[in-house]
C-alpha cells in the first residue's frame, strides 16, 4: 500500500487543545517540501521527538476562492516527552516523495514498537482478537 492511499481511523488534532491562542510555544511548523523538513530533523532524538502518528492528506483546493488552497501535505505527529506537549509538522510533498518518506517512518516506527514491545504479538493479544486492522 502507498503512504498516500492509506486512511487512518481517527484524526488527530494539528494544535494542542489546553495551550492558550497567545503562547509563546510553537506547536506547528510548516515546511515547503520533504528536503527542508527532513534536513531540519534527520538527526533528532527519538525519544525526545516520540513520532505516534503520520497523515498523508490530499492537495484542497478552494472552489470558492474565499481561501487558500492547501498543496498535497503529509503531517506528522510528535510527542515531545521531556517538556509532555505534541508538536506537528505541516511538510508540502508529492507522490515522488513517497519512498523517502516511507523509509523514514519505518525507521520512526521501530521506537514506537520498542515502546509496545511487551504486548504486541502475545498470546493474550491474539486470544483476544485485538490485531490492528487498517482500513483501507
Amino acid at each position: 500500500m502507498k503512504l498516500f492511499e492509506a486512511k487512518h481511523p481517527y484524526y488527530c488534532e494539528s494544535q494542542n487543545y489546553f495551550q492558550r491562542m497567545d503562547s509563546p510555544t510553537e506547536t506547528y511548523f510548516r515546511f515547503d517540501c520533504w528536503e527542508d523538513f527532513h534536513k531540519e530533523a534527520k538527526d533528532w532524538d527519538d525519544d525526545l521527538n516520540y513520532l505516534f502518528r503520520w497523515d498523508w492528506e490530499s492537495e484542497w483546493i478552494d472552489e470558492d476562492s474565499g481561501y487558500e488552497s492547501i498543496p498535497e501535505h503529509l503531517k506528522l505527529y510528535f510527542f515531545r516527552q521531556r517538556k509532555g506537549f505534541h508538536v506537528t509538522m505541516h511538510i508540502n510533498v508529492t507522490k515522488e516523495d513517497e519512498p523517502r518518506i516511507k523509509e523514514y517512518l519505518i525507521q520512526k516506527s521501530k521506537n514506537l514498537k520498542a515502546t509496545w514491545f511487551p504486548i504486541l504479538n502475545s498470546d493474550e493479544e491474539i486470544k483476544a482478537g485485538k490485531r490492528l486492522e487498517v482500513n483501507q
